[in-house]
């Protein structure tokens, strides 16, 4: 059974095997990767941009809960279980992904690991999730950064 993912016919996969990225590097084509997003990247918010080519999943809050704070843009810490976080859940393309990354500061001041997210609909899934390596600033106790 072919994957959705795979070429129509055999000369896409060459054309495909040609691809480069921003920076002349070849790129290997795989399948979306699911993000969960809250703050700045949420829909109507500021870095919104970064997602104009992913495909929303719908909104939703992660299971777990952790704290979020507000600081320059609003941040999550893991190690802390304060409230849900809200956002919103994507599927995105690799280069999607290395924007946001980048956007991020990861892995630098910000780190991606996998949560599990109930979307408002009640489908559950699991996305990748930026987290703050320290805490500091405004404690949001709803979890919600959406508060204007």
């Amino acid at each position: 059974m072919k994957s959705e993912f795979e070429p129509e016919n055999r000369s896409d996969a060459v054309e495909d095997a040609g691809a480069t990225d921003d920076f002349g590097f070849r790129v290997e084509h795989s399948p979306p990767s699911l993000v969960f997003v809250y703050g700045t990247l949420r829909s109507g918010n500021s870095d919104h941009r970064h997602l104009r080519n992913a495909k929303l999943l719908g909104r939703g809050r992660t299971k777990e809960q952790f704290a979020l704070y507000l600081g320059v843009t609003p941040y999550v810490v893991k190690s802390e279980k304060v409230s849900w976080i809200v956002g919103e859940a994507y599927e995105v393309d690799d280069r999607t992904l290395r924007r946001l990354d980048l956007l991020q500061q990861c892995p630098s001041w910000r780190f991606r690991e996998w949560v599990d997210v109930v979307l408002d609909d009640g489908q559950e899934l699991k996305a990748m999730m930026y987290f703050a390596r320290e805490k500091k600033r405004q404690l949001v106790l709803s979890g919600d950064s959406d508060i204007g």
